[in-house]
């Protein structure tokens, strides 16, 4: 395949560190598909690994917590990185993470740059496909905000939520994979997933630490990985004039 040299040449700012897995498979992915539709060209991008702290991780993630000294120091972190990917010169900024979308886009928004908004983006995608009602699996804290929920009723697209008790074993098992702390640590996942199967017709993944669902044979139900989707859409922007 012939090189193409008339392609627009933008960079890319990645607010990355949520989780530090997470954002390096986010890289790769968008290396690889950028090079595929670019005829190999590979992309300019930056990343702003954010150095976050167990206290936030604990308080957001296990208590579920959606304001607080611990998000505060969140949203400040999250400013400087913005600040930073500005300074370097940055086209636009995405981050690879579905929890923190909440705080993310007034602050790029303020900075004066683009931001490649995950929750619409993922929505959109759904419809494209369309599915009908989709089974939302997303952290304790992005479910207590709401943003998939918004977003979907603003399309008149029903969903279905996990009950409460499932939803604490959604966040063991993301803590279990963060932390490798189980030899299994999808067995709690399992029957939250087999219940879901029979009241959805697919499933939106908003949460990029649950990495079951990589195995295709894991769930009968289509799956929208929301990391999919914004590689797609962040490779897209980079491309288009």
């Amino acid at each position: 395949m012939p090189v193409m040299t008339d392609l627009p040449r933008k960079t890319m700012g990645i607010i990355g560190g949520v989780g530090p897995g997470s954002t390096a498979v986010f890289y790769r992915n968008v290396v690889r598909r950028h090079a595929q539709r670019a005829g190999g060209r590979l992309p300019a991008l930056i990343v702003y690994s954010l150095p976050m702290e167990p206290q936030i991780e604990t308080a957001m993630l296990e208590a579920g917590a959606t304001s607080g000294p611990e998000v505060d120091r969140l949203i400040a972190m999250l400013e400087a990185g913005v600040g930073a990917l500005s300074r370097a010169g940055v086209d636009a900024i995405v981050m690879p993470c579905n929890t923190l979308q909440a705080y993310l886009p007034s602050l790029v928004e303020r900075a004066g740059l683009p931001y490649i908004h995950l929750i619409a983006e993922t929505v959109n995608d759904i419809r494209r496909r369309g599915y009908e009602r989709p089974a939302v699996i997303c952290t304790a804290p992005m479910r207590a905000l709401g943003l998939y929920q918004a977003e979907l009723e603003s399309h008149s697209v029903p969903y279905v939520l996990p009950t409460d008790s499932e939803q604490t074993h959604i966040t063991r098992t993301i803590l279990d994979t963060l932390h490798q702390a189980s030899p299994d640590p999808n067995a709690l996942l399992r029957p939250v997933v087999r219940r879901l199967e029979t009241v959805a017709d697919s499933i939106l993944l908003g949460c990029s630490d649950l990495t079951a669902f990589e195995d295709p044979a894991f769930t009968r139900l289509p799956v929208v990985d929301a990391m999919k989707v914004l590689v797609e859409a962040t490779v897209v922007f980079l491309l288009t004039e």
